[in-house]
């Protein structure tokens, strides 16, 4: 158990220092995240065999949280309900969302923008946020509402893929989450 715990720090140490550098070169984090969890993943096939899992999990929880900070990082700031990506939140905003889910329309180069009540999930429910807020009153939209922000919600699926306009590439879309693969320690 005390390699377990020595190990377990180191990860924790080098996944802290990727975090940081996610925020500051975001270009490099998401290698860095992957060489990270390939060293660490090395490190513990060298434990004794009852400490494999243990270590394979925290080095999978260090990884998930390397990449989450990435994705943070990477992703350009956005105004909730402005689905269209025009600057301004109006009519035409709650129309595109509608014409996305009913008529055919294209997908938002912005899901995140387009989840007006920030649920988590592009529904009805979203057009019909921002037509309350424009004209019933209902107060402000979740954050970032008014000007352009990171989103401050942790855990929901929805991203934005560049300026209005922009579609996402393929590799954007590809599911971030590791747990699903499997590891030989030898």
């Amino acid at each position: 158990m005390k390699h377990l715990h020595q190990t377990a720090r180191a990860l924790a140490g080098a996944f802290a220092l990727l975090r940081l550098s996610a925020v500051v070169a975001a270009g490099d984090c998401v290698p860095s995240c992957n060489d990270a969890r390939q060293a660490a993943l090395s490190a513990c096939a060298q434990l004794p065999a009852e400490e494999h899992a243990a270590c394979i999990a925290a080095a999978l929880d260090s990884y998930d949280a390397c990449t989450r900070a990435c994705a943070a990082a990477l992703e350009p700031p956005f105004v909730r309900g402005d689905a269209n990506r025009d600057g301004g939140l109006d009519l035409a905003d709650a129309v595109f969302v509608l014409a996305e889910l009913f008529a055919g329309g294209g997908p938002s180069s912005c899901p995140d923008a387009s989840d007006a009540n920030d649920d988590g999930r592009i529904d009805i429910a979203d057009p019909i946020r921002v037509l309350e807020h424009l004209f019933r009153d209902t107060g402000p939209l979740p954050a970032p509402a008014g000007s352009p922000g990171p989103d401050p919600t942790a855990g929901d699926a929805l991203r934005c893929y560049g300026g209005g306009g922009d579609v996402p590439s393929l590799d954007l879309l590809l599911p971030r989450d590791t747990r699903t693969a499997t590891f030989s320690l030898g």
